[in-house]
């Protein structure tokens, strides 16, 4: 018997907003006055806006990547200690493996290995477990629903197979690309990013969007992270170490080696032993590499930049200090007494008072720097 909830919507015609924003013409004045600024949500990983997929080999933590960086998203710090959050960001996350329990025990886990209260996300990531073919009427009214009421920056579907149309054949480019660009276009409409997490053809050889199962997705994505094995899982330890290659069509990407350690999973108690570790490095040859002070105190720059560009006013060096995350204080202490040096850091000419009757100098960024 056929579910009247997600009846075939080939020809579902569009709310009246959307009729009045697609296939806009646009003259070469409205085109050359439109904003081009580059903008990102994610340093090194997402721009806005965007659209794209995370994919990978088996068991290679895709859930745990994308939790991750739901809760960096939400909370407004480093992913994985490693990709800046320039600013708080929505996430409506759609859940459709595992279930609630499994979720909300990683997420408290990995949101303790962030340093982050997982309270603290009440009205920034909202999960959802529950899924639905993506051209039913019962899916695309209530997304377009949770974009009005609550405003997500960032829209994820883990998995997309969960999802699938039943109207869609998965192996043709032209109905799978159509699939998810019109979900795409529903979320661009209100501001948010469409991601999807998407399985790998596990018999394929090489490692790229071409080993995602079906057809379609790779060359619809924008933007993609793609997970490897570097070495043979340790599962039933929960070690991983693992290749992350992070790609976009409009800015590049870049290749890191994340190890991560979940603990043993302890079936009697239904939990994982410890806590959750993780360690993020630039992947390359020995010339590429980075040691590991180095890396530290390139955080910390990243770090004070962040809390300067997000600054409404002039900060002391101490209010620096103290909004800045995602490295240690002392290297961040020190970084900004080397920016201050370098005139990285200026003075703004007002003075906070201070205890003891003392003042402390306000610094802002000098003129023309912008970038981490």
């Amino acid at each position: 018997m056929t579910d009247l909830r997600f009846a075939d919507l080939a020809d579902e015609p569009l709310d009246e907003a959307a009729e009045q924003t697609r296939f806009r013409r646009w003259s070469m004045t409205d085109l050359l006055a439109a904003d081009l600024t580059f903008e990102w949500d994610v340093v090194g990983m997402l721009v806005r806006p965007t659209y794209g997929l995370d994919t990978g080999e088996l068991k290679s933590m895709k859930s745990y990547f994308g939790a991750a960086r739901a809760i960096g998203l939400a909370a407004g710090v480093p992913i994985l200690g490693e990709w800046a959050v320039p600013e708080r960001r929505r996430v409506l996350f759609y859940v459709a493996e595992g279930g609630r329990i499994p979720f909300t025990r990683r997420l408290i886990r990995l949101c303790e290995a962030h340093g982050v209260d997982p309270a603290d996300l009440d009205g920034w990531l909202c999960p959802i477990f529950d899924a639905g073919p993506l051209d039913s009427t019962t899916f695309r009214d209530t997304l377009r629903a949770h974009l009005d009421e609550f405003a997500p920056a960032f829209v994820h579907l883990d998995p997309l197979y969960a999802f699938q149309a039943v109207t869609v054949d998965a192996h043709r480019v032209d109905q799978q690309g159509r699939m998810l660009a019109d979900i795409h276009t529903i979320c661009a409409e209100r501001g948010a990013t469409f991601w999807i997490t998407a399985h790998m053809n596990q018999s394929g050889q090489g490692f790229d969007l071409k080993r995602i199962a079906g057809a379609g997705t790779g060359e619809w994505g924008d933007s993609w992270v793609l997970l490897k094995h570097r070495e043979t899982p340790e599962v039933d330890a929960g070690r991983f170490r693992l290749a992350v290659d992070i790609g976009s069509r409009q800015w590049g990407g870049a290749s890191y080696e994340l190890d991560l350690d979940v603990g043993r999973f302890d079936a009697d108690a239904g939990n994982h032993d410890g806590p959750i570790r993780f360690q993020v490095r630039r992947a390359g040859g020995e010339t590429e590499r980075r040691d590991a002070e180095t890396d530290k105190r390139l955080k910390a720059r990243r770090a004070v930049f962040v809390t300067m560009r997000k600054a409404r006013r002039a900060l002391t060096r101490t209010e620096i200090e103290e909004r800045s995350t995602g490295a240690s204080k002392s290297h961040i202490r020190a970084e900004i007494a080397v920016m201050v040096d370098d005139l990285l850091l200026v003075e703004h000419g007002i003075r906070k008072s201070d205890k003891g009757g003392r003042t402390a100098a306000m610094y802002v960024l000098a003129e023309g720097v912008d970038d981490a």
